[in-house]
């Protein structure tokens, strides 16, 4: 029963996110980019005092990835992002501006739940 509960859950989610993302921001636009870097900068070193070094050599596992506009700057900080993903036009996109920012090493996408993950 659980189980059924929670795939129904997961079906309607992705309806609606598959209509609408809720997490995309168009930093394929160096101003827009510029400024998201900067607040994701000073929110991890300045706010979190996580230096941005500890991303160097990292593995992160991102469950929900979404489109990747948070990923793309663990990854320009040195890390191997590993994403998983029910929604395929997130998968899309994130995929996109990994290429766009020339990251595709550094990214591995899974479609599927965070349920059903197998790593």
């Amino acid at each position: 029963m659980k189980k059924n509960r929670r795939k129904q859950t997961e079906e309607k989610v992705l309806e609606v996110y598959e209509r609408v993302s809720p997490s995309t921001y168009p930093i394929e636009d160096k101003t827009v980019f510029r400024r998201y870097q900067l607040f994701r900068e000073s929110l991890f070193r300045d706010r979190l005092h996580f230096p941005l070094q500890m991303f160097a050599g990292a593995e992160l596992l991102d469950f929900g990835s979404g489109t990747g506009e948070l990923d793309i700057f663990y990854a320009l900080w040195g890390a191997r992002v590993t994403g998983v993903e029910l929604n395929p036009f997130s998968i899309e996109r994130c995929r996109k501006l990994f290429r766009h920012y020339k990251l595709e090493r550094a990214l591995t996408l899974h479609r599927g739940s965070l349920f059903n993950f197998a790593s």
